[in-house]
């Protein structure tokens, strides 16, 4: 982004990077701070620790695409075997009732789908956590993103596996998760 940052914004950035001098910790906080304005508040945005900062990361996002949705996700990207195609994510979470309970909330489609620009919102939010394999799999970026979704969202993992086995038996062909 083409962006200056305020002299306090710049003093805080560096003093919370420079506790933790790492490669992943300077693109993770690049990431929050590429969406800081000059009359928001950014104190405490930046936590200390790589483990503290994805979890601030992860609070974020599911604060704005909404935690059924959100926690849905993570849980099937960090519970798969070898990721997750768009395809794949949008007809997995097309079968979650509480997923389209919290997407349609305010409207009533006549559809039992989930439109498939809500999962790719909610991708481009993730877009620097993530990396795509071939074949188009999402999966984590990083080793400590992937033991940091793990740890939060552990209490999906059976949920993630039996949707997935669904979603399998469905489409007799598997994709990239087998």
């Amino acid at each position: 982004k083409r962006m200056t940052l305020l002299p306090d914004q710049h003093e805080y950035a560096v003093r919370q990077i420079a506790e933790d001098p790492t490669v992943l910790y300077l693109r993770l906080a690049l990431g929050v701070v590429s969406n800081w304005t000059s009359f928001g508040s950014f104190q405490g945005s930046l936590p200390a620790t790589v483990p503290c900062l994805i979890d601030s990361i992860f609070d974020e996002i599911e604060a704005t695409y909404g935690p059924v949705l959100t926690r849905t996700s993570l849980a099937l990207i960090t519970f798969s075997n070898g990721g997750v195609s768009d395809i794949e994510m949008t007809d997995i979470l097309s079968m979650n009732n509480e997923v389209l309970s919290e997407v349609f909330q305010y409207s009533n489609p006549g559809v039992k789908r989930l439109p498939s620009h809500v999962w790719s919102r909610l991708r481009g939010a993730l877009i620097d956590l993530l990396a795509k394999r071939d074949g188009g799999c999402y999966i984590w970026y990083h080793r400590q993103l992937k033991e940091a979704a793990e740890r939060r969202y552990e209490g999906l993992r059976m949920k993630a596996h039996e949707v997935r086995e669904r979603e399998g038996e469905r489409k007799k062909e598997g994709g990239c998760c087998n």
